[in-house]
């Protein structure tokens, strides 16, 4: 959900938010595990002293800081947590939807709504038919088949530019995206 952050991105997230790194550290973990990779959630905290109590400690202070809802009740030592169910606060993901939805706004412009099959001209810019019926929702789904990671969105440009230039794009958006989302 957050995408990889240009040291400007991170700082302005410390200002807006109060999150120190440790903070946004194990957030973007959290948010890896929820789209199911624990793996550095697990590694993270198992090569930390006192990592669980490190990760009960940055949940309490996202609640108090307004990210966790207050609703959210921190598990004590011992018990266990479903990742999925930490209720966020909407406003403070909208800041990073609108960041998603920035970089399917780059690849939808970028990428040409029309080829020529067999004389005939054909749509590849529907992403309906991977059952995304909104501009957001296919903005969402191009950033979680990134892992939201810039680094992975500009290969992703200069390949579609290529493909443009080249003449070489011959698969709907929603394939490029398919495509995108095993490459790590």
């Amino acid at each position: 959900m957050i995408k990889e952050l240009s040291l400007n991105e991170e700082i302005n997230i410390y200002i807006q938010s109060g999150l120190t790194p440790t903070e946004l550290f194990i957030l973007r973990l959290l948010f890896l595990a929820i789209d199911d990779d624990s793996t550095y959630l697990n590694n993270y905290l198992s090569n930390q002293q006192d990592g669980k109590k490190l990760f009960r400690a940055v949940l309490e202070s996202l609640k108090e800081k307004k990210v966790i809802l207050s609703t959210f009740k921190t598990p004590k030592e011992g018990e266990s947590l479903n990742i999925k169910s930490i209720p966020f606060n909407k406003n403070f993901l909208k800041m990073y939807i609108r960041e998603s939805n920035e970089l399917g706004a780059e690849l939808f412009e970028a990428y040409p709504a029309f080829i020529n099959i067999n004389g005939k001209m054909c749509s590849i810019k529907n992403f309906t038919k991977a059952g995304l019926y909104s501009f957001e929702e296919f903005c969402l789904y191009y950033a979680k088949a990134i892992k939201s990671a810039k680094v992975t969105h500009d290969r992703v440009m200069e390949a579609v530019e290529y493909g443009k230039e080249h003449n070489l794009l011959n698969y709907s958006i929603n394939k490029i995206v398919a495509f995108n989302s095993n490459i790590d």
